[in-house]
């Protein structure tokens, strides 16, 4: 028999949150005995989740619905309630961030003190690592007990786990909760912890971790490519950003006056900042943006704006001017998936070449009007 486990890969702007919150509600609304658990990574995405359900919920949280962080969920579900097995009672207080990256932990794993500081917290890079040892040392309870709170736990951004979090996936697949996964590989930009566990397994190499779950039965796995946040230009250039066997389309068909992706000169930032009020999107804080707010690739996940406005780093530029593939692409197909309507690139100047096919548009602003350069997609 199939799996009731789910893997879903899905695009961005396919609707993850909204079906997620949308199956959550329609889960604990038909049985008053369910019970699910929605974990998303950061705070930010404890955030979107908890808005959505509010809106699909006439404005409130379900009392049968728990939303919170994936260290919030290590902590309080699956550390906490069997600390005793490697410390004394109610010993453990928080979680320490100080160490996540950089540093190299000597002592034996299922020691104590390669879990815990000498303030009581717990080292977030082992956290997911030490709920593997509890759970051994228990004989399984740790994950007994969350069988018997929650019917159905999703993982949102799920392509950001690594190291001992896809073991304790593992673990969970193979319970009577149904597991419910979700992300999109090519937006994998952060890491849970920097453990040697599965270091090979993260990020865009995720999709080979959930087809071995499939393979051995613990999971079904489900694409979905379709967006319908962007339109079709939008769509087409971010595929070119982040190439694949796994190309979004989208049925995204509202239009406005100014569509599409656009090149445009830094002398006319001004004019065409104020006509559109575009979210500007940067690299990182290295990159001048002219005074202007703005926010980094890797923050703007999971948001959604109209326009946005790209201040290109050397990588890009060499991307969009001379067709050189970007290395790492995760950041920069984000930021290429987060605009509804349009997408401007600031240049000094316009490029002799490209490797798009550029055409001169004129770009209504204020009382008059400015010169860009519209890429054109075949």
């Amino acid at each position: 028999m199939p799996s009731m486990n789910l893997i879903k890969i899905e695009c961005a702007g396919s609707g993850k949150t909204w079906s997620i919150c949308q199956t959550a509600l329609s889960i604990v609304s038909s049985d008053i005995k369910k019970r699910v658990a929605v974990i998303s990574y950061t705070n930010q995405g404890v955030q979107a989740v908890q808005t959505e359900i509010k809106k699909q919920n006439n404005g409130i949280m379900h009392s049968r619905i728990t939303v919170e962080s994936l260290y919030s969920f290590l902590l309080r579900e699956l550390i906490k309630p069997y600390q005793t097995y490697i410390f004394g009672i109610n010993e453990v207080k928080s979680l320490d961030f100080s160490r996540m990256y950089g540093f190299i932990n000597k002592h034996r794993i299922g020691q104590k003190a390669r879990y815990m500081t000498v303030g009581h917290n717990i080292t977030a890079n082992e956290a997911a690592e030490l709920v593997v040892q509890l759970n051994n040392r228990s004989n399984g309870q740790v994950i007994k007990r969350i069988e018997r709170i929650y019917d159905t736990i999703f993982f949102d951004e799920v392509q950001d786990l690594s190291g001992y979090d896809l073991e304790i996936i593992r673990r969970i697949a193979a319970s009577s909760i149904n597991l419910v996964c979700v992300g999109d590989p090519k937006q994998a930009t952060f890491k849970t912890n920097s453990g040697q566990k599965n270091k090979n397994i993260s990020g865009a190499k995720m999709e080979l971790f959930f087809k071995n779950l499939e393979k051995s039965h613990s999971a079904q796995l489900t694409y979905n490519n379709i967006s319908r946040r962007f339109n079709v230009d939008i769509c087409r250039f971010a595929n070119d950003v982040y190439p694949s066997s796994n190309e979004m389309s989208t049925f995204m068909t509202s239009i406005t006056p100014h569509d599409g992706v656009f090149l445009i000169l830094k002398s006319d930032i001004p004019d065409y900042y104020d006509q559109y009020s575009p979210q500007v999107l940067r690299y990182d804080k290295k990159t001048d943006t002219l005074g202007l707010s703005s926010m980094n690739f890797g923050e703007c996940k999971g948001l959604t704006f109209d326009r946005i406005l790209i201040f290109p780093n050397k990588p890009f530029l060499e991307y969009i001017q001379k067709g050189k593939a970007l290395g790492s692409p995760e950041k920069y197909y984000i930021a290429a998936t987060r605009s509804r309507y349009s997408i401007a690139i600031v240049v000094d100047k316009f490029p002799s070449k490209s490797k798009f096919q550029l055409e001169d548009t004129i770009i209504p602003v204020g009382t008059g009007n400015i010169i860009g350069k519209k890429i054109l997609f075949s």
